[in-house]
This record gives structure tokens, C-alpha cells and sequence, in this order.
């Protein structure tokens, strides 16, 4: 016996938008509520896909810089983040869901100055350096001597710096944001990510199921430096049609997210060097 085909089986996340109340986020600064509830559902399709197709053409082609979370360094306890005025936020915690991962890898040899000056070998994806690097170490980043633990300055961690860039559509009053913004995570911390990202597939969950709570925590390092540690929590659960809208967002952006790679400014001196912490409130 043939299973019954409902509407909602077959509703495509556009066509939720389109019968929803209220205007959609995207077209909320162009089209006032009034118009919106005047228009007939086929109308409501076609505006929302040359919205749709205006938000393709203005970054289509171009390289995207995208908003970047610095981490806390020594002497800051919180997150510094972009703001449209062009002044820094700070916010202790920070909440989005999270649409692409991508390790990176970038190498300065040990004594040689960063700032200003490009590494000498990197990698955008954590696999394989670039072909362009002025002094390739390796054919692929596993295997590599630099990334081998003890290779770093005084036999600590690897000489060869790894970061994961996190990718989130940051949530503002329980809406997303149509723009990717970039939370590099230090090399300290990648076991807190990874863990986090275990427990999120425990829970029979996924990073795309649920916002992501980012926060810091005290921590100390073997040498008895004082830093901040990354802890990740459970956000609100995301609808689906969120979740295929910030997929849809995620394949957009794709492209420039993979080439972002690993920048001077993220090269910072990481001072921990213990696990970092990975809490998980369901």
C-alpha cells in the first residue's frame, strides 16, 4: 500500500517562507508588512527569488572578506566582534549555528617575525599546502615535520601553526544572519570543537540541529600562564526551515569560505597548551 503524499511532505523551504505571516528576514528592510500581507501566494514566490537572486548577484564573483571573531589573547576575557559602525564589540559569549569547518595550517620558520610577513607554507584545508608556497615543507600536512608535536619553539606543540575556522551565522533576537562570520579557534582549543562536535552526534543531533553557544572559561596552562579556554553549549533548536536556509547560505558562500584559509593576524602566541573544555546542556 502507497504511502499518503501530504503538502508538508513535499513543501520546499521556500514555499514555507512564502506562506509564513510575517515578511521574511530578506526582504524586511524593501518590503513593508501590508504589502506583504496583500500580496497572492505566486507573487509572494517571485519576490522572494529575485531577492534571492539580488543577494547572489551582489557578492557573486567576488572575494569575500568576511566578518572575523578575534579570540581573547592575554589581558582580554571576552569575544571582539565587527560591528556595522566600524567600533568593536565585546560579548563574553557568542551564539550562531555553525554552516562550514575547515582546518588551516600556516608556517613561519621558529625566529623568523609574523607579522607582515606571509608563511613560507600553508595549507586552507589542513590536507595539502598550497602549491604556490614560497618554501613547501611537505607534500601533504600529515606526515609533515613541522606539524609533529614537539617541533615547535622550546619543544613545545608544532612548529607548523593548525587553527579550524568555524563558520557561523551568528543569531540576532532568534534570527540569523544572511552573512557567514569567521570564529578562528586557536590551536589549544581544537579538542574542545572536536568534543563538543562528538557529544552534539551522541545526542543524535547535528552542528546545523541547534545554535551553538560559544563561551570562555579560566584556564592555566603548564607553565602557569593564565588563559582562556572555549567552552561550547547546546542554543536553541533550529526549525527546519532555518536549517535549510542556512544550508543554502553555506553552498553560496562556499567557495570563498574554502580559500579563506589562515591569515597573519590569527597568528597570535596560543598559551595553552592543556585540552581545552567541551560542555554539552541538552
Amino acid at each position: 500500500m502507497a504511502t499518503p503524499q501530504t503538502g508538508l511532505a513535499k513543501r520546499s523551504t521556500t514555499a514555507d517562507i512564502v506562506m509564513q505571516a510575517q515578511v521574511p528576514s530578506l526582504l524586511a528592510n524593501n518590503i513593508s508588512q501590508n504589502d506583504w500581507d496583500a500580496m497572492p501566494a505566486e507573487e509572494r514566490l517571485a519576490c522572494y527569488e529575485f531577492f534571492q537572486g539580488e543577494v547572489k548577484n551582489t557578492t557573486e564573483n567576488l572575494d569575500i572578506t568576511f566578518p572575523r571573531v578575534k579570540y581573547p589573547t592575554s589581558g582580554s576575557g571576552v569575544f571582539e566582534m565587527p560591528s556595522p559602525d566600524g567600533q568593536p564589540e565585546y560579548r563574553p559569549t557568542l551564539t550562531g549555528a555553525v554552516i562550514f569547518k575547515q582546518p588551516v595550517r600556516a608556517y613561519w620558520p621558529i625566529g623568523d617575525p609574523i607579522s607582515n610577513n606571509p608563511p613560507v607554507c600553508s595549507s586552507p584545508d589542513g590536507i595539502r599546502p598550497l602549491a604556490d608556497s614560497s618554501k613547501k615543507q611537505s607534500e601533504y600536512c600529515v606526515g609533515c615535520p613541522q606539524s609533529v608535536f614537539g617541533s615547535g619553539k622550546e619543544g613545545q606543540g608544532q612548529a607548523c601553526k593548525a587553527r579550524l575556522n568555524v563558520f557561523t551565522l551568528m543569531d540576532k533576537d532568534g534570527v540569523l544572519d544572511e552573512i557567514p562570520t569567521l570564529i578562528s579557534v586557536p590551536p589549544s582549543q581544537l579538542k574542545a570543537f572536536s568534543d563538543y562536535a562528538v557529544q552534539v552526534a551522541k545526542a543524535k543531533s547535528s552542528l546545523l540541529g541547534q545554535c551553538t553557544v560559544f563561551g570562555l572559561v579560566d584556564a592555566t596552562n603548564k607553565q602557569g600562564v593564565k588563559y582562556k579556554g572555549l567552552t561550547l553549549k547546546f542554543g536553541r533548536k533550529l526549525q527546519y526551515n532555518e536549517m535549510k536556509r542556512a544550508r543554502d547560505l553555506g553552498t553560496l558562500f562556499m567557495e570563498n569560505m574554502q580559500r579563506r584559509g589562515f591569515v597573519v593576524e590569527e597568528a597570535d602566541p596560543d598559551p595553552g597548551t592543556i585540552d581545552g573544555h567541551a560542555e554539552v546542556i541538552s
